[in-house]
């Protein structure tokens, strides 16, 4: 193994282990500084065996060392104000800034330092934008669904423990950049593609490059970086080359290279410096240093060149899903593409060597990507090898250097430029229009992620990796038999999965807005429910059925009732599902069996009349096998508890009525369950005060499992005896500084 892929593996693992493992940093400074003169002395001795190992732990060291090495976090908590710099996108709306000041609400700056995560109102600034932020601030929930990447976990390698929710965020410092786009059919993408703000590209043209495959394209990528330092050597050994005559020991191959880095830099400049572009300096400096001095070394050194540089620029570089999906992909290429390739025949035409090498170079990448897009996000575009045929020449190796043109050469050179990138732009996408398919979902949690990675690894091996991929994607647990209820933890909010003994899946409530539910059901193998159950349209429980409903085949949602007026994401959610039917509780199917268990809706009721309260329509559902029976109540308050008065409402399971509320779980409705165990959906540090004290009183004697507490909270029953498993947050000591609420 060569010493720098030595060096750069521990690394990585090292980054990969904190904050489990947190030692001090002065330790490890100690520690790299003696491995690395033990790893010297072993080379000098011809102990090359023990050398790597040194290595590999000088790397380990020095991977915990880059995230203990960032100033400490603060611990926010109420109303802040904060003013830093982007430092790199996170997810969505969120973007993690670099702190230079924190102040109250009416109270003068003071100097800080750390990270803190910010969801920004609208689309993040760029990297390198300095911001100015106010709004509540919170230690950030380490609430995951089973098998879900820890969030604590990921920001704390990042520097961060604190999340701001910006009411106002304001962009300050030196305007952004301008480029003249304004001619250009494809504004927005060609922006993108200059700058990384990606606020312009149209829903439907990201939306299609997303099912293909190539929404890479319009990010500071490799793709880009490189394409700019290619360039850039390319001029510089065209305008050297009178020079061979008085210079000819190949200092001018130095030129070129500095060139070649220097374009890098000034485009990543450009971009704000996202880590992405980061990422591509190191691997285009790494790849004209090569250049320069003539040498071959393998990818797997360039690559390991690159992560050190990434990881010492960014040391939360691993917790990044785009560092792990642009380092899985150029290993997947680099692993998987040449297995391929190999086989064609030494005198094959150019004309089918560079299709099935392209080919095979996307196909690797593809594989190299896949256990990072199981894990995190599901979706994988089938088509995406012959997308990227079609589409890189156009929209990367023509465009991306027709555009960075366009910005420099005057006038109508320019504008010539910004031509033939916009002419590129509108091929590409018409190329990509008959490969728009929809995408497919592999789905799994670490331990397939980690049987993915080694399947890979095993290329030369396909049997085994085939049964690898086999065991990751298609093994997964399917209760037969049983009755299984997993109460999510979904934070503040509601959703329950009833898994029926004859395998059908009922889901009731979907938590508040996201895809948590929609992937942690994928992870599970449900890719199809036969029942949704919206116990009301409060946010909390309907806003993860918007993507679930879309995504999914369900067999009927039964609602308490149909849309008013005025309730619009009520009636989007109905709009636009994919349900076969849409029904009422109350009526000729309020009560029947599936798969030998029982059910029956128990409220609303024909005779109910509603005072305007929505928690109190709330439909309540009763769920029996064998002997033991669960009662999911919604969020039903007095009057909704009182309407249950006559019915049989006894139950060795409770969904506690509206998160524990002291509005409901009166003591007459809690004896005449008579619950051996309660559940609580609740979320961490929650702004209503759930569960309210008095309430938890009332349950004092029974088994109170709390989501914010417990996590996920699994039952499952035979019919005769109950099973009980928990699926807490992970919890770290992780650092930081304490900071008073506002």
């Amino acid at each position: 193994m060569p010493p720098l892929v030595a060096l750069a593996l521990g690394s990585a693992l090292g980054s990969a282990l904190y904050p489990a493992l947190q030692p001090p940093l002065t330790p490890l400074i100690v520690a790299i500084v003696a491995l690395l003169g033990l790893a010297g002395g072993a080379g000098r001795r011809g102990a090359g065996r023990v050398g790597r190992v040194a290595l590999a732990a000088a790397g380990f060291a020095l991977g915990m060392a880059g995230p203990a090495a960032l100033p400490d976090p603060p611990r926010l908590v109420g109303e802040w104000r904060a003013r830093g710099r982007v430092v790199t996108a996170a997810w969505g709306a969120e973007a993690d800034v670099a702190l230079t000041a924190l102040a109250r609400p009416s109270e003068a700056w003071v100097p800080a330092e750390g990270r803190v995560r910010v969801r920004f109102p609208g689309t993040p600034p760029p990297p390198g934008a300095a911001v100015l932020v106010g709004g509540k601030a919170r230690l950030l929930d380490p609430g995951a669904l089973p098998g879900a990447p820890d969030p604590v976990w990921e920001a704390a390698r990042a520097g961060v423990v604190s999340g701001l929710t910006a009411r106002e965020a304001v962009r300050i410092g030196p305007p952004p950049p301008t480029f003249e786009l304004g001619a250009a059919t494809h504004a927005g993408l060609l922006r993108a593609m200059l700058d990384g703000d990606r606020s312009g590209v149209p829903a439907d043209v990201a939306d299609r490059m997303r099912r293909t495959g190539t929404w890479h394209l319009v990010s500071i990528s490799g793709l880009h970086i490189g394409l700019c330092a290619t360039v850039a050597w390319a001029v510089a050994w065209v305008l050297t080359r009178p020079l061979v005559i008085v210079w000819r020991h190949g200092g001018l191959r130095w030129l070129c290279a500095a060139a070649a880095i220097g374009a890098a830099v000034a485009y990543a400049d450009v971009a704000g410096w996202p880590l992405p572009a980061r990422r591509a300096v190191w691997m285009s400096a790494a790849g004209a240093v090569v250049a320069a001095l003539r040498a071959r070394p393998g990818v797997a050194e360039v690559l390991a060149l690159a992560w050190l540089g990434t990881t010492a620029a960014e040391p939360g570089a691993v917790a990044n899903a785009g560092a792990q999906l642009s380092f899985s992909a150029m290993i997947g290429m680099a692993l998987v593409g040449p297995r391929v390739t190999r086989w064609l025949p030494p005198d094959s035409p150019w004309w089918v060597r560079w299709p099935v090498g392209a080919l095979a170079t996307t196909a690797g990448a593809t594989a190299g990507t896949l256990p990072t897009v199981a894990w995190y996000f599901q979706d994988l575009a089938p088509t995406a090898p012959i997308a990227n045929l079609l589409a890189v020449p156009l929209m990367g190796t023509v465009a991306t250097p027709a555009l960075l043109l366009s910005q420099v050469l005057p006038g109508p050179l320019g504008a010539l430029a910004l031509w033939v990138a916009d002419g590129c732009i509108t091929l590409g996408l018409a190329a990509l229009a008959p490969l728009d398919v929809a995408p497919i979902h592999p789905a799994v949690g670490l331990p397939g992620a980690l049987l993915l990675a080694a399947a890979v690894l095993l290329r030369r091996h396909l049997i085994a990796a085939t049964l690898l991929i086999v065991l990751a994607l298609g093994l997964v647990e399917r209760p037969s038999g049983v009755l299984v209820v997993r109460f999510l933890d979904v934070g503040q909010g509601d959703a329950a999965l009833i898994q029926w003994p004859d395998g059908r899946a009922w889901l009731v409530d979907g938590g508040p807005p996201g895809e948590d539910v929609l992937l942690a059901l994928r992870r599970w193998g449900i890719h199809r429910l036969d029942t949704v159950v919206l116990t009301h349209p409060h946010p909390d429980h309907i806003g993860g059925l918007d993507a679930l409903l879309r995504e999914l085949p369900v067999g009927t949602i039964r609602v308490p009732r149909l849309p008013l007026p005025g309730e619009d994401a009520y009636i989007t959610l109905l709009a636009h599902t994919r349900a076969r039917r849409v029904i009422g509780a109350w009526g000729a199917e309020a009560a029947g069996s599936v798969g030998g268990a029982g059910y029956a809706f128990l409220h609303p009721g024909v005779t109910f009349a509603p005072d305007g309260n929505v928690n109190d329509e709330s439909l309540v559902l009763r769920v029996g096998f064998g002997a033991r029976r669960f009662l999911f109540t919604g969020d039903i308050e007095a009057a909704g508890e009182a309407a249950l008065a006559g019915a049989d409402v006894r139950a060795d399971v409770l969904k506690v009525p509206h998160h524990g509320s002291r509005t409901s779980s009166s003591q007459a409705f809690i004896d005449a369950v008579n619950p051996a165990i309660a559940v609580m959906g609740v979320g961490r540090d929650n702004r209503y005060g759930h569960p309210h004290a008095e309430v938890m009183g009332r349950y004092r004697g029974r088994d109170v499992l709390r989501t914010d507490r417990d996590g996920t909270v699994e039952v499952r029953t035979d019919g005769r005896s109950l099973e009980v498993r928990r699926f807490p947050p992970e919890t770290w000591r992780l650092r930081g500084v304490p900071v008073a609420g506002g």
